[in-house]
């Protein structure tokens, strides 16, 4: 019996793999794109030469400063090195930080997360080195930018080292992905971004068969999504509404919207009386996530006059309330960020890292800043539409636009010398009082959100110390 037992094989050793088949390894085939959702695996390895620009004094020659030099004996560790963290950016969302390695030009990470892709010919990743400093906001010392279908050409699965740009430091660091398709066809409405913009094509918002006499006299329709709102004024043949677009030439507006598969945009029928201009006369909503990425599509909305305009908006569109006709738009939604966002970026730390990673990637490529896809021609034109509201203004002060014109892009500049620490920020006690200064608004923003009805959203995962 012990001779028998000895025999056996042991139960968890694997059978021996053939050689000589014909099985291919699937990391060396490009991804499919009739099966574009998947799992991306995002693996951050580690960063050579990482220092950051010296910008004040007369420290070193203008090419050191600049980056373009470096010494032949290369630090490892150093008091002038910066303390990099990196931050992984998933279409526009952060989705994961790693640790802080301080004060190394060599840190090692060997990190990295998972998650699901809805389409990856579509998907972009950017990965963003910081520095991590005491009394200071933390400044980018690089970006990645990568786009899948450009990086996962030749196969399924690319470790590289790519350069880090567009920041205060330089350096290249080392990552791999690996994407793995799953046997899955969505529908093209949930394949599509989560963060965008819905463009209001028409022309005109036709009513059709409004009963209701007073609906029908609306002088505004506001729409609006969580993060910003627009009008459509009333046309003077009195068949429709005309969206007031803010660039010349253009057939619409744009609004801005976060988490699209959970928004809706909703219509509210205005009289614009000077006494009460918000009196809500009807309400009519469509969900963003039926609509698919960059087409065009007609809707007939039915319009609703409830009881308690609130509660009616609450529950979607759902419960009492009489309907009084229906109206016609075309709409498309847009991937991408545009001005709006930043509303959210305002109250969001975690989208403000993402805006400024934007602007350092669009500096590297040299379209300027934030691309601008909401059709908007400054921040003014957010305030609930109201400096687009008026027409008619905008030709007699022509002057009066121009100068605001020019004093943005000042201010625009500005930002942008800022954030490569140069100007006034180039000093240590400058960047110390900005962030004594944010520090204040941080906690202002913190105080009216917790007075705020808003879902819980998940926060950013972390490495695990």
């Amino acid at each position: 019996m012990l001779t028998e037992f000895r025999k056996q094989p042991p139960q968890h050793e694997l059978p021996k793999k053939k050689r000589g088949g014909t099985e291919t390894d699937s990391a060396c085939i490009p991804p499919d794109p009739t099966h574009p959702s998947g799992i991306l695996a995002i693996q951050v390895h580690n960063i050579i030469g990482l220092e950051r620009h010296i910008v004040t004094g007369s420290k070193g020659s203008s090419e050191i400063r600049r980056g373009e030099a470096q010494t032949t004996q290369e630090e490892e560790e150093g008091q002038n090195l910066p303390s990099a963290y990196v931050s992984i950016i998933l279409d526009y969302q952060t989705i994961y930080r790693t640790r802080i390695k301080p004060m190394t030009s060599k840190p090692f990470y060997n990190a990295g997360t998972e998650r699901f892709v809805r389409d990856w010919t579509k998907t972009k990743l950017f990965i963003v080195v910081r520095d991590s400093r005491l009394r200071e906001e933390d400044p980018i010392l690089g970006v990645v930018d990568l786009t899948l279908q450009d990086v996962l050409t030749e196969g399924s699965q690319v470790s590289h080292f790519y350069p880090i740009r567009g920041g205060v430091g330089y350096g290249k660091i080392r990552i791999s992905l690996l994407f793995r398709s799953i046997d899955a066809k969505l529908h093209k409405a949930i394949q599509g971004a989560d963060i965008g913009s819905i463009e209001i094509v028409s022309r005109n918002v036709m009513s059709a068969s409004i009963t209701d006499p007073e609906v029908q006299r609306a002088d505004i329709i506001k729409f609006a999504t969580p993060l910003i709102r627009k009008d459509a004024i009333r046309a003077p043949d009195g068949t429709g509404w005309t969206p007031v677009h803010n660039t010349k030439g253009s057939t619409g507006f744009r609004l801005g919207v976060r988490h699209r598969h959970s928004a809706p945009c909703i219509l509210y029928f205005r009289r614009d009386s000077k006494i009460r201009r918000d009196k809500t006369l009807a309400v009519a909503v469509f969900w963003l996530k039926d609509l698919p990425d960059d087409e065009v599509v007609h809707l007939t909305l039915p319009v609703f006059r409830p009881d308690n305009v609130q509660r009616f908006v609450q529950n979607c569109g759902v419960g009492d309330g009489a309907r009084v006709g229906s109206v016609e738009i075309e709409v498309r939604f847009h991937r991408g960020l545009g001005h709006s966002h930043r509303r959210a970026a305002v109250q969001e730390k975690d989208f403000r890292d993402v805006i400024e990673a934007t602007s350092c990637v669009e500096y590297i490529r040299g379209e300027g800043a934030l691309p601008a896809s909401d059709n908007e021609a400054s921040a003014s034109d957010d305030d609930d539409g109201k400096a687009s509201a008026r027409p008619s203004s905008r030709g007699s002060f022509g002057t009066i636009g121009e100068l605001k014109g020019k004093l943005g892009r000042k201010r625009e500049e500005t930002k942008e010398l800022h954030k490569m620490e140069r100007g006034a920020m180039q000093w240590k006690g400058a960047r110390t009082l900005a962030w004594m200064g944010e520090g204040i608004k941080e906690k202002g923003r913190e105080m009216r959100g917790a007075l705020k009805m808003e879902p819980r959203r998940p926060g950013v995962e972390t490495e695990v110390a």
